[in-house]
């Protein structure tokens, strides 16, 4: 049968999903043909359902999250008048939000949770002409009706799952967009269940359903890299694992068989606090180029309260600490900005503590993801934002009591620029939005222009004072 995989990102930019590529890893290992397709911006809707017309799948599934839903209410009605083929959506939000199968009339199923083997029980069903209402993990409308069925356990041993597959053009396109860079994962799940995470909604819906956090072996996930190596240009890694220094066997073992057969740089993620002084050796040992620092909040009191994120200030300056005296040079603090209960002067701890750390600031705009405690918080409050559609992660979106939307995005636009010049005051004037908004946009728009223009200027007075002509 001919399938067809959707991963929209509109507004993000080009990329691509392992979990969409491992479905299409299953589906092809069966027997079935599969096309991957990306969509990056709304103007590909409609060169996107005059490829559907052309070359007619017999089953489409979209993978969201929960801004890319929002996207698919006007996708999925355009593509329904193209094609007469299932159209079902699979990922994040539908786990979390299966009820949204009625908000969108043509769409005619829902996958929850891991997608490989209900949508191969799909695509059977679907090519021998089988009733397919009863397969587990999936809400379809049926008979006039939502039949909403339970689901399988997770998958136990992740090495019985082929690699995940995609579009060579389309992977390609997202590395060279992203300078070179390709991202894998070996894992699913996380061991932890912080209140702002989707990892928290997900562990609660599979509990009683098998063990939530693992892992690929070792030797399976360098063999993935061996494979993408044979297929992908690509200058250096990044490991997306959220723990990956949590398993320490796993760690020794994977990253001296990366050691000793590639040479490619990486970056990788890092929890404060649990990272050693030999780990910290085998990564510089094995290539790590930087490492992706939690930080999430600089108020010790907020962090642990709000976020349940245990580790102290201190925690964070000794990872830094660690991975500079090793050699990893490029480490970016992760932070967010506008989280429920967060004012501006807290959030000016976040700027105190990310210029304390020798660091790359690297900022989010909060999200309030459905179902985790922080979005019940925000519903409880009615901090919901009735917006729906944003850029997730790039733009406030909330209007909290305290920290206004206007004064999230001011924070947030200015961050990195008041990380690194710490000589600019913090209270005086960029305790008002308004002047942090001003501030920045004098900057970018005429300090910036300004330095490149002297830098030009330079050399080309020196040309000058050199051939101008003799007396």
């Amino acid at each position: 049968m001919k399938i067809l995989l959707v991963y929209p990102t509109i507004g993000l930019g080009p990329s691509y999903s392992c979990g969409v590529g491992s479905v299409a890893g299953v589906l092809k290992e069966a027997g079935h043909e599969v096309r991957y397709r990306h969509l990056s911006s709304l103007e590909e809707i409609e060169p996107f359902c005059r490829e559907v017309e052309n070359d007619p799948p017999g089953l489409i599934g979209f993978s969201a999250t929960s801004c890319q839903f929002e996207h698919l209410k006007q996708i999925i009605p355009r593509l329904r008048s193209a094609t007469k083929a299932m159209i079902v959506c699979g990922g994040i939000h539908p786990t979390v939000e299966p009820e949204g199968l009625v908000d969108i009339p043509t769409l005619d199923g829902i996958v929850r949770g891991e997608g490989e083997y209900p949508m191969l029980d799909l695509a059977n069903a679907l090519q021998e002409r089988r009733d397919f209402s009863r397969i587990p993990n999936l809400w379809v409308r049926h008979e006039g009706a939502v039949v909403r069925n339970e689901l399988r356990p997770l998958i136990a041993d992740l090495d019985v799952l082929p690699f995940p597959e995609h579009d060579q053009a389309e992977t390609q396109r997202a590395i060279d967009e992203q300078a070179g860079m390709h991202r894998m994962i070996f894992s699913r799940g996380c061991r932890f269940r912080c209140p702002y995470c989707s990892n928290q909604v997900l562990s609660q819906v599979y509990r009683g359903k098998g063990k939530y956090h693992r892992l690929r072996s070792p030797a399976k996930a360098i063999a993935e890299i061996e494979r993408d190596a044979a297929r992908l240009k690509f200058k250096f890694l990044f490991f997306d694992d959220d723990t990956i220094t949590m398993d320490v066997e796993w760690f020794e073992e994977f990253f001296t068989l990366y050691q000793a057969r590639f040479s490619w740089p990486f970056y990788c993620n890092l929890r404060p606090g649990t990272l050693t002084p030999p780990m910290a050796k085998r990564l510089k040992a094995a290539g790590a180029k930087g490492v992706a620092l939690g930080i999430e909040h600089g108020d010790e009191k907020f962090r642990k309260t709000v976020l349940g994120r245990g580790h102290s200030n201190e925690d964070i300056r000794r990872t830094v600490d660690l991975c500079k005296s090793e050699g990893i040079e490029e480490v970016y603090g992760q932070v967010m900005i506008g989280l429920p209960h967060e004012t501006v002067e807290l959030h000016l701890e976040t700027v105190r503590l990310c210029r304390s750390l020798r660091i790359i600031p690297f900022r989010y705009v909060y999200q309030p993801y459905p179902g985790t405690s922080l979005a019940r918080i925000c519903a409880e409050n009615k901090w919901i934002p009735e917006k729906a559609i944003y850029v997730e992660r790039r733009e406030a979106v909330i209007d909290y009591p305290q920290f206004s939307r206007k004064q999230i995005q001011a924070c947030f636009d200015v961050f990195s620029v008041l990380v690194r010049l710490k000589f600019l005051p913090l209270r005086v004037p960029f305790l008002s939005a308004g002047r942090l908004l001003q501030t920045y946009r004098f900057l970018t728009a005429w300090m910036v222009p300004l330095a490149q223009d002297v830098c030009h200027a330079i050399p080309l007075f020196r040309r000058w004072v050199i051939y101008r002509p003799q007396a």
